[in-house]
């Protein structure tokens, strides 16, 4: 059976690149790409396996804020 996993992206980005045990490179030609590395390899494990993923983007400024009073108040 298929399981559903939302992933938000900012959380992921920031755990793979400031974590302690992350696999990855912290730069490469200069620019930080742990946290891509980390997403990108909780992306993979779940497809592998067949599961389907949806990718969630939150900006903390954006429209709902504007739109839903008391939405991360």
């Amino acid at each position: 059976m298929s399981v559903k996993h939302i992933y938000d992206v900012s959380p992921c980005i920031y755990t793979g690149h400031y974590s302690q045990f992350r696999k990855s490179p912290d730069f490469v030609y200069g620019l930080p790409v742990g946290g891509i590395y980390f997403l990108l390899r909780r992306i993979t494990s779940e497809l592998l396996v067949g599961n389907k993923i949806a990718l969630a983007f939150d900006y903390s400024h954006g429209a709902p804020t504007k739109k839903l009073e008391g939405y991360k108040s």
